[in-house]
């Protein structure tokens, strides 16, 4: 008696008392083993009485029944587990007899979305009565039920967009699905409430259609394509009627297709940026019409969800004509400047130039005399002639600064070798030259505004790049004119915020603009610099 849990005694000696009586003892207790574990054991016993029928003797069968409590704690567990999940199911869940449709089970959600109580729709002809009150509907509804649950195949026994009626007469869409245990004898039935579903898909169509009317309908070319391998999936009217392309023809091309295949690298590195944003800042880009003809154009685009799918949207505005009157703006700008610079190349060559040589000749005329004067008045004399040499001098280099006749003369090929020759002897920098265009004769515009671009860009390497070799290409190529200069000096963080272009820059942006052609310029810490201009040589 010592090794029985003491919760258990009491019980225990109240069952031998019984058993005094009964002449049978069954009892379950927990009891201590030596090694301190507990067991649970059913003690069986019945008394032997003496020969005057007094208990004398006890007969004792120890049954240890510790695993069957573990099974049967176990199978406690799960049962309430199961059914404490039922209850707290996201879904509406019951249980009918099949033969009698009798409910014996019905969770909290399952009530919550027919809105009636258990004991009112606890059998299938009372659920049927209040969950669908029209009765055409009605019979509608449990005619489809019946002769899917009569086919016996569970693929059947599921229904989507069921119209049901709550005990406040609210109406509510569900989607059912019915699983029979044939065994067991029971109808396992699930329900999922849809109507925000349902109405939030009918708002979705409506808005997805006025979206289509509006995107067709819009005088601003627009197309949409796949990210993923940038197939064109839809384009509105205007793309159609700008772009020349039949809508079927569209829809077999990329967004590559449409644009010079000079520009795909440039293109692709656009569309990779642009698909890190929801929405990305406008591009200026070159797209081809189907006639062949190139158009210049600012596009923009968006992420878009397009039938269930992530796509991007893209917004054209062709800015060509806008283009050619930059265009013209700049030639007129550059013109302008040149034609001053002219003018003032005249004015120093003709008008001061001329006054200081002559003043230069007369005071050459009488330095027979300056014998006559004081060694100091002598000194004065020849610094003051030196410096107007200087001064003449100055004086034509700038005329030819400012207007070139190399350019004139020679054509650009050989203007630039005589600009990287002088160059060469007046610095420790080794510079490459290396051109096609031999004497190939280009417009003087071409030639004049190249030439100050290469004076511009040679120059600012000098300068500022402490590097030790320049190069400069000049390369016919098919219909284009390229111009490259490059070093491996210490070069700066051109994609950085603070960079400030510069004058120079600016200038070489304004003349290379005014040609129609397109400047290219990169510069990264301790890599050089790189500066490329095409320019086309038929506009």
């Amino acid at each position: 008696m010592d090794h029985i849990h003491p919760d258990d005694k009491e019980g225990y000696f109240k069952a031998r008392e019984n058993a005094l009586e009964s002449g049978e003892l069954n009892q379950v207790v927990r009891f201590q083993k030596a090694t301190n574990e507990m067991m649970y054991v059913r003690v069986l016993g019945e008394v032997i009485s003496d020969n005057q029928g007094n208990p004398d003797l006890w007969i004792t069968i120890l049954q240890d029944i510790t695993q069957l409590k573990e099974y049967e704690q176990a199978i406690e567990e799960r049962k309430n587990l199961f059914q404490n999940t039922i209850e707290h199911l996201p879904i509406g869940v019951s249980a009918n007899h099949i033969d009698t449709g009798e409910a014996t089970l019905m969770n909290k959600k399952f009530i919550e979305i027919y809105g009636w109580n258990a004991d009112v729709i606890k059998n299938i002809d009372d659920f049927f009565l209040h969950v669908y009150p029209d009765e055409t509907y009605r019979k509608r509804i449990m005619e489809m039920v019946n002769t899917d649950i009569a086919s016996g195949k569970p693929k059947r026994m599921q229904w989507n967009h069921v119209r049901i009626t709550t005990a406040t007469g609210e109406e509510r869409i569900v989607n059912a699905k019915n699983i029979p245990i044939y065994q067991q004898n029971l109808m396992i039935s699930t329900v999922v409430d849809v109507t925000a579903q349902v109405e939030a898909e009918k708002r979705l169509t409506e808005s997805e259609h006025n979206y289509r009317l509006l995107f067709q309908k819009s005088p601003q070319p627009m197309l949409i394509y796949n990210p993923d391998n940038l197939q064109i999936i839809e384009v509105n009217d205007a793309a159609v009627r700008h772009y020349g392309y039949p809508r079927k023809e569209f829809y077999e091309k990329t967004v590559l297709d449409i644009r010079p295949k000079e520009d795909h690298e440039e293109a692709k590195r656009i569309i990779e940026q642009g698909r890190k944003t929801k929405l990305s800042k406008y591009e200026e880009s070159r797209h081809l019409k189907r006639s062949g003809e190139i158009i210049y154009v600012r596009i923009s685009g968006a992420a878009i969800n397009y039938f269930g799918q992530e796509y991007r949207l893209v917004l054209v505005n062709d800015i060509t004509e806008q283009k050619k009157a930059e265009e013209m703006v700049l030639a007129s700008l550059v013109e302008g400047e040149n034609k001053e610079r002219a003018r003032i190349a005249r004015e120093l060559h003709d008008g001061l130039g001329q006054y200081l040589a002559a003043a230069n000749m007369n005071l050459d005329a009488v330095k027979d005399e300056l014998g006559k004067l004081s060694q100091r008045r002598q000194d004065q004399f020849k610094k003051g002639l030196n410096l107007l040499k200087n001064a003449v001098n100055e004086t034509v280099q700038i005329s030819r600064n400012l207007l070139p006749r190399v350019v004139d003369d020679y054509g650009l090929a050989l203007a630039i070798e005589s600009l990287v020759d002088n160059y060469s002897s007046n610095t420790h920098i080794s510079i490459n030259y290396f051109q096609n265009l031999n004497n190939m004769k280009l417009p003087q515009e071409v030639e004049f505004n190249l030439y100050r671009v290469a004076q511009e860009g040679l120059s600012n390497a000098i300068k500022h790049s402490q590097a030790s070799q320049i190069n400069i290409q000049l390369i016919k190529d098919g219909l284009d004119l390229m111009l490259t200069i490059d070093d491996n000096g210490i070069g700066f963080d051109s994609n950085s915020k603070d960079f400030d272009p510069g004058l120079g820059l600016q200038t070489i942006n304004t003349r290379v603009g005014a040609l129609g052609g397109v400047l290219e310029f990169d510069s990264k810490p301790n890599d050089g610099t790189f500066l490329n201009i095409v320019v086309p040589l038929q506009k």
